[in-house]
């Protein structure tokens, strides 16, 4: 991990040149329980457990963990995919409002990074079902409940991934964002 340094301040660098008001807040790397990530306003709680090296034996973890670990290299796109989340606005409580809220900070660490960081495998199944995604996720994008595309990790099989949701908004995100000026309006709304 102490060799992913370089490139998180790299990305911080990059990321402020496509962002200037952004916040930067101290950034903790946790161990233990893959119990996801998370942005607080006094720093940034980031969950190492899913990340590996080469050679790493994955096969006592369970279906969803293994789907979502990743080399160490994706480390600097998830640190500032949950560094994002705390340059956005409050949510609505929609269901829309939580997938745009994710969907946008891994639209943004891509951007920032290159890399498609660590959901990279949703975008694999959403791409060849992206229609049928569509028309499944636009009657429930009001609502409240987030079941099917988010925190649903109980829900992946090894035809579907879980946290879908977050595939919707950052395929949303590409056909309309072409260049910084447009990128640093739409983060001030989102």
């Amino acid at each position: 991990m102490a060799e992913q340094k370089p490139q998180i301040l790299s990305a911080f660098q990059r990321l402020q040149q496509l962002y200037p008001p952004v916040r930067f807040n101290s950034v903790y790397f946790l161990v233990g329980g893959f119990a996801g990530s998370t942005a607080q306003p006094p720093g940034l709680l980031v969950e190492v457990d899913g990340t590996n090296g080469p050679e790493v034996d994955t096969s006592e973890l369970s279906l969803v963990q293994r789907n979502r670990s990743t080399p160490v290299t994706l480390l600097p796109a998830l640190v500032i995919h949950e560094m994002i989340h705390n340059t956005q606005q409050p949510m609505d409580g929609t269901l829309l409002s939580g997938v745009i809220r994710e969907g946008m900070a891994d639209f943004v660490a891509e951007l920032v990074t290159g890399h498609p960081g660590t959901n990279a495998r949703l975008h694999v199944y959403g791409n060849a079902h992206e229609r049928e995604l569509w028309q499944a996720f636009q009657p429930v994008m009001l609502g409240t409940n987030p079941a099917h595309w988010l925190v649903n990790s109980k829900e992946e099989t090894p035809d579907k991934p879980c946290d879908l949701g977050y595939y919707v908004a950052t395929k949303s995100a590409r056909p309309t964002t072409t260049k910084p000026a447009t990128n640093s309006t739409r983060w001030r709304r989102c």
